[in-house]
């Protein structure tokens, strides 16, 4: 995960200590993810708590490729 989009993250939460409160674990370990990244689990649960967090934030995972997946079986198009 980009930090930046870490620390906005975390911003948007309230701040270092209230995004500890709400994930239930210690401020330190919230200080942490702003240089490391949110871990996935974490990542998850405050999409579900608070969404509205989340609304217009871009991911760099949630950039969509234009071309479809293609599974080994599939035929190319003529």
């Amino acid at each position: 995960m980009d930090t930046q989009i870490a620390n906005t993250i975390i911003d948007r939460l309230g701040g270092t200590s209230e995004t500890a409160r709400i994930c239930e674990v210690k401020p330190p370990s919230v200080s942490e993810w702003r240089t490391a990244g949110i871990p996935k689990a974490q990542l998850k649960f405050l999409k579900l708590a608070r969404p509205d967090v989340f609304e217009d934030l871009i991911e760099p995972q949630d950039v969509k490729n234009p071309e479809p997946h293609r599974r080994a079986t599939d035929k190319e198009a003529p």
